[in-house]
């Protein structure tokens, strides 16, 4: 037995009625209270009616009495004013408090209790995978929006943060993410470290040239200390030229991964299409702020690509077998979108109003479904993944929900639970 699942118990009413306190009163639940999830009393503003008398106050859970000697609560003037002490096992014959006690033990119908354990005891892909396909469609579309905005807000988070720390800076903001996308997944921190290795205004004042642009973050990715030709040397010089200007302080290019990757991933293809992304946008973040649609947006990175040496190269000054141009694929424009644009657009929403929300969330359904293990595996126990709201829903519910097994959380995972009664 675990308190979660006592939790669990007490805010449905899961329990066999009728109850009774450990003086022989009769105990009527009207209002289980509200959870508490921070420090005090396990569910708060609880409604009770206790013999011929009702109550109005808090309610404390644990799986045996002599708990709440272990919890520390016998001095703690949170828990003064309570007006009644749940647990599963009354284990000591002395009650360490003056409310009301009551024990659940034989009151949990025993279907509920062996389908909790069950799911908590598997080891499959997510807990309930023989029995994922029982769960209604309505139950799972309902709860996949949710997770996803539970998503977005958590990704917002991080990111207002981030903008507290960028005085606001909007664009340098949206620089960071894009950067931090370039390099999924191998090489996304490393990505993320350029992007933070100086002050997004030098990017800004520098002539836009593709070539300036490249020197730039080659030169601060450490790319240009040993140069291997004609181009690679002119790129070396620019720097050198804006690292003096700007008192820049270059990372070493031992961060960036090239190891189980395909060439076009290579980290230096990626910079250079950086490179051409903001050679191209003087101001990316009001460009993208302004797109309405999935196609407006596409519109803005689909003609990004390499500069035309990485035709011919891969790495520096190693030629390659074939010519080709190396432009952003739709795949790696999807990333985008999903993982800085819309977090971001959601932000600014929130902030600003300068979005609707039901707007953002309709561009993420024309996209495709990300095709990664975990959503395959999904799939193949019946679940439906229309688009990429789906797909990004199920990563979220396996991350926080299934990973860590709280089904008591999840409404799947209730409806699981509940469906054995």
């Amino acid at each position: 037995m675990t308190e979660d699942f006592l939790y669990y118990i007490w805010q449905f009413k899961l329990f066999d009625n009728p109850l009774f306190t450990w003086d022989g009163e009769e105990v009527f639940v009207e209002k289980p209270g509200l959870r508490n999830v921070n420090a005090g009393p396990d569910f708060l503003n609880a409604s009770l009616k206790i013999g011929n008398i009702s109550w109005h106050g808090n309610v404390e859970i644990h799986v045996k009495t002599s708990d709440w000697h272990l919890h520390g609560h016998d001095h703690d003037p949170n828990y003064e004013n309570l007006i009644l002490h749940v647990v599963y096992h009354h284990d000591t014959d002395a009650m360490p408090h003056d409310c009301p006690l009551v024990e659940l033990n034989q009151k949990i119908p025993l279907s509920l209790f062996e389908n909790y354990k069950n799911l908590q005891q598997t080891t499959q892909f997510i807990p309930c995978e023989n029995l994922f396909h029982t769960v209604d469609g309505f139950t799972k579309s309902s709860f996949l929006e949710a997770l996803y905005i539970q998503r977005l807000e958590e990704r917002s988070r991080m990111l207002e943060q981030r903008l507290e720390r960028l005085n606001g800076d909007w664009e340098a903001l949206m620089f960071e993410r894009i950067a931090y996308v370039f390099g999924l997944k191998v090489n996304a921190d490393a990505f993320e470290m350029l992007a933070k290795s100086f002050p997004f205004k030098n990017l800004q004042e520098i002539n836009r040239k593709a070539e300036n642009m490249e020197a730039f973050l080659f030169g601060q990715a450490g790319y240009l200390n040993e140069p291997t030709d004609e181009y690679h040397q002119m790129l070396s010089n620019e720097y050198q030229f804006l690292k003096h200007k700007y008192n820049l302080k270059a990372l070493e290019n031992h961060h960036f991964k090239l190891l189980r990757l395909r060439p076009p991933n290579f980290p230096t293809i990626r910079i250079s299409q950086l490179s051409s992304l903001y050679a191209d946008e003087v101001n990316l973040f009001s460009k993208i702020m302004g797109a309405k649609s999935l196609n407006q947006l596409n519109d803005i990175f689909q003609k990004v690509k390499a500069s035309t040496y990485w035709n011919t190269h891969y790495t520096f000054g190693n030629l390659a077998k074939t010519n080709t141009e190396k432009c952003l694929t739709q795949q790696r424009i999807q990333l985008i979108i999903l993982n800085a644009v819309v977090p971001i657009k959601y932000l600014y929403a929130k902030k600003y109003g300068a979005d609707n929300i039901e707007d953002l969330l309709d561009i993420v359904r024309e996209i495709k479904p990300e095709n990664n293990s975990i959503i395959k595996s999904f799939k193949q126990i019946g679940a439906n993944i229309k688009d990429a709201l789906d797909s990004q829903a199920y990563l979220e519910l396996k991350k926080h929900y299934c990973d860590s097994k709280k089904c008591l959380n999840c409404r799947i995972g209730n409806k699981i639970i509940h469906h054995v009664r």
